[in-house]
């Protein structure tokens, strides 16, 4: 049995340098007895073995609850690679595996590519087989994709090509075109190396991952909560409220719950969906009332009702950007997308047909480029996922970081 190896490649940061290391998951057999190795504690049976497997199902089926299986058992044991504890003895040590790791990423063929969420963890599994596609794990789709909206905003280039992913190698070109520009990321030989064209135009990127929408709406809820607590700490200075950290908390979760679930298709176990919001001139009369008790030095009431009013009401229009998402992300409307350049669309398929080195069909091109434009779309619906976390995860921070909870 022949030895496999992995590179992982590490960096603290995003503009870091780069460390390589080299890490067998499949030893050879010694003595007829058959040696299990180590990752982060999971004993596994040759790990290689099982990513393989998992590749080959990727590499020729395309029933969606059979690829997701397949993807989240790869995506374990890449997780367990990824997450061990890396390190060299010393620095001639280091010297050596990098010289031998240059050479393994040159000159054996990566099958698969995985990123961590940073993207600053990356992982390499190689094969001394040629492979006709590559398997990028859904955190590479999202760099190489990022890629490409980032050089059409820069250089305004709106045709890409890119390494052939699994299942897809039917699209392979016989050879590249010079009008497209070819994007990838990660370091992989060309060893065996396909390209094909990628659907969406940077046009179509630009448009799809806009987030004017997302910053709008997490501004509004910014915004609400910043005028509410500063009328709620007018109150408590004057009355002397007690459980000041229990009322701040009560906003914190709410975000927290829904960052949790956003990603849930059902998001209605959260007890707060169920009650009556406020609508916007309702929550802003509200506001000006507590606002005008406040310096009139009325005595403060628990407003716990109205504050669950107030919380809801935001989680209300977080919801509402959700099903906005939601409706503009599905796949019906990436067809609407395509069909608004669909000569352009069309052209690209009968030149993929006349041009792949597979010569198939103009049918079959057809078929594969529909499952390829779901898989980017389910991609893309997922980066906007990613920046709606991002925006709301900050919102705690503007919120409260001029109070000082030490003191509370």
């Amino acid at each position: 049995m022949n030895r496999k190896f992995v590179i992982v490649s590490k960096r603290d940061v995003d503009s870091g340098l780069w460390t390589e290391y080299i890490v067998e998951i499949r030893k050879g057999e010694g003595n007829g007895v058959r040696k299990n190795i180590n990752l982060n504690g999971n004993d596994r049976i040759n790990a290689y073995d099982e990513i393989k497997e998992k590749i080959q199902v990727l590499h020729n089926e395309h029933n969606v609850e059979k690829r997701n299986s397949a993807i989240r058992e790869l995506n374990e044991i890449a997780s367990d690679i990824m997450k061990g504890n890396y390190a060299y003895n010393d620095e001639n040590n280091k010297k050596k595996h990098i010289k031998i790791i240059k050479w393994f990423l040159n000159n054996v063929p990566t099958i698969a590519l995985f990123a961590s969420e940073d993207g600053n963890t990356r992982l390499n599994i190689l094969d001394i087989e040629t492979c006709d596609s590559v398997y990028f794990d859904r955190n590479m789709k999202k760099l190489i994709i990022s890629k490409m909206l980032s050089i059409y905003k820069s250089h305004n280039i709106s045709r890409f090509s890119t390494t052939v992913w699994s299942g897809y190698r039917y699209l392979a070109l016989e050879q590249n075109r010079n009008s497209i520009l070819f994007v990838k990321r990660g370091k992989m030989s060309s060893i065996g190396q396909t390209e094909m064209i990628f659907p969406l135009t940077g046009e179509h990127l630009q448009i799809l991952l806009d987030n004017t929408k997302i910053l709008n709406i997490t501004q509004e809820i910014t915004c609400l909560y910043n005028k509410f607590i500063n009328v709620i700490i007018t109150y408590l200075d004057k009355n002397d409220y007690a459980d000041k950290q229990a009322l701040f908390n009560r906003f914190w979760n709410t975000i927290e719950e829904f960052i949790k679930h956003i990603d849930d298709d059902d998001f209605n176990d959260i007890g707060l969906i169920e009650r009556e919001g406020f609508s916007d001139n309702e929550c802003k009369d509200y506001i000006d009332e507590l606002e005008s008790n406040a310096n009139a030095g009325i005595e403060f009431q628990e407003p716990r009702n109205k504050m669950d009013s107030i919380i809801c009401t935001s989680l209300k229009k977080m919801l509402n950007l959700k099903e906005d998402l939601n409706k503009f992300l599905n796949i019906e409307t990436a067809e609407k997308k395509l069909i608004t350049d669909r000569e352009a669309y069309k052209n690209m398929i009968q030149y993929v047909t006349k041009n792949t080195k597979m010569k198939v069909g103009k049918a079959q091109i057809e078929t594969l480029y529909d499952y390829f434009v779901n898989e980017v779309f389910i991609t893309i619906k997922e980066m906007r996922y990613d920046i709606l976390k991002r925006n709301l995860t900050k919102i705690p921070k503007q919120v409260f970081s001029k109070f000082n909870f030490n003191s509370l």
